[in-house]
C-alpha cells in the first residue's frame, strides 16, 4: 500500500495530483498548523498568486479550525478572473464544476471543508479514483511522528514523499517503523489549469492513468 499525505491546498497545481494518481491512498493532513503565506489559502497560477482571505483570530490554529472570510464572494471573484485567462472547453469545464460543487456542498466557510471539496472535484475531473481520498484524524503527534502515525492508520507499506520533505522529515525513522520511502519527482511543474489548457482533458487523463 503506497500512501501519500498532503495539506489541503487551495486550487492545487498539477504535481499535487501526480502524487495522488501514483498513490493507493491519498490522505489530507488537516490537523497540522495552518501555514501563513503558504498554499492552503493561495494558488500560484502562471505569474499570479490568487488568495482567499482567512480569519486571523486563530493564527496558530490547525488547518481544521481555519475559516475563509466571505468565501462565496472571494471564490466567485477568483473564478471570474480565471475564466478570462483560461478559455478552452476543458479548463472552463473544471472551473464550472468547481463553482457548482462548492455552491452545492457548503454551509460554512471552513477552509478544510472548502479545499476538500475543491480537491475532490479536481480529482474526479482528472479521472483519479476519489475512493483513495481520505482525511486524517485528530492527533497529538507532530512532524515525522505524525507522518508515521498517518501511514500506519492507513496500512502503508511505503510512503510517497514530496521532493522537499527530506528537509524536514526523518526518513530513517519512517523506515525504522517498517515503512519504505519513495520520493516523488514531478514531471509537469505547472498548474492544473495550465495543463488542461495546454494538453486537453483527454491527454491529461491519459497522463494520470499512466501513473497508476
Amino acid at each position: 500500500m503506497l500512501v501519500t499525505i498532503h495539506q489541503p491546498n487551495f486550487l492545487p497545481w498539477f504535481p499535487f495530483f501526480e502524487k495522488a494518481a501514483k498513490a493507493d491512498k491519498f490522505v489530507l493532513l488537516t490537523q497540522c498548523q495552518f501555514e501563513r503565506n503558504g498554499y492552503q489559502n493561495r494558488a500560484k497560477i502562471g505569474n499570479r498568486v490568487y488568495t482567499m482571505p482567512v480569519n486571523r483570530r486563530k493564527d496558530m490554529a490547525p488547518i481544521i479550525e481555519k475559516d475563509y472570510v466571505d468565501y462565496e464572494t472571494n471564490f466567485s471573484n477568483i473564478l471570474s478572473t480565471l475564466r478570462q485567462k483560461f478559455r478552452t472547453r476543458d479548463s472552463r469545464g473544471l472551473l464550472d464544476n468547481l463553482e457548482s460543487q462548492v455552491r452545492c456542498h457548503l454551509s460554512r466557510g471552513s477552509l478544510a471543508q472548502i479545499n476538500g471539496i475543491i480537491i475532490s472535484t479536481m480529482l474526479n475531473y482528472l479521472g483519479i479514483d476519489e475512493q483513495k481520498f481520505v482525511i486524517d484524524r485528530e492527533t497529538q503527534a507532530v512532524g515525522t511522528e505524525r507522518i508515521i502515525e498517518v501511514c500506519q492508520d492507513n496500512g502503508a507499506s511505503r510512503y510517497l514523499a514530496g521532493p522537499s520533505s527530506r528537509k524536514y522529515l526523518d526518513f530513517d525513522a519512517i523506515r525504522g517503523a517498517g515503512i519504505g520511502v519513495t520520493l516523488h519527482s514531478p514531471q509537469y511543474k505547472i498548474h492544473t489549469l495550465e495543463m488542461l489548457e495546454t494538453y486537453g482533458l483527454e491527454e491529461v487523463r491519459n497522463i494520470m492513468e499512466g501513473y497508476s
